[in-house]
């Protein structure tokens, strides 16, 4: 399933489609939604490991998935530095496709 899910996402990016804003919009409601059915085992470990007042590295951040439940996680008093090098899923993840800041 996910050979098939990346091949498509390689077929449609090659069109530009996920420059634009819809575009990009569709793309993260798709990517939010397969994250959340395929790494399920990995939030429970996670959040088992995660504690308030702590402080995470998200290194490959990508455009947020983790960073977002990490900061909901580190509440109250923690922080989480997310480092993603890729320039469009940088742009995301700092909010500057109109998401706002996580």
């Amino acid at each position: 399933m996910q050979r098939c899910l990346l091949c498509g996402y390689k077929l449609v990016s090659l069109t530009g489609v996920f420059s634009t804003r819809v575009g990009r919009a569709c793309f993260l409601v798709a990517y939010e939604r397969y994250k959340a059915i395929w790494d399920t085992a990995h939030f429970k470990v996670l959040a088992g490991l995660v504690k308030p007042g702590t402080t995470v590295i998200d290194v490959g951040a990508n455009v947020g998935f983790y960073t977002r439940r990490f900061a909901e996680w580190v509440r109250p008093g923690g922080e989480v530095i997310a480092i993603e090098p890729e320039d469009m899923n940088f742009t995301t993840l700092s909010g500057r496709w109109g998401g706002g800041v996580w």
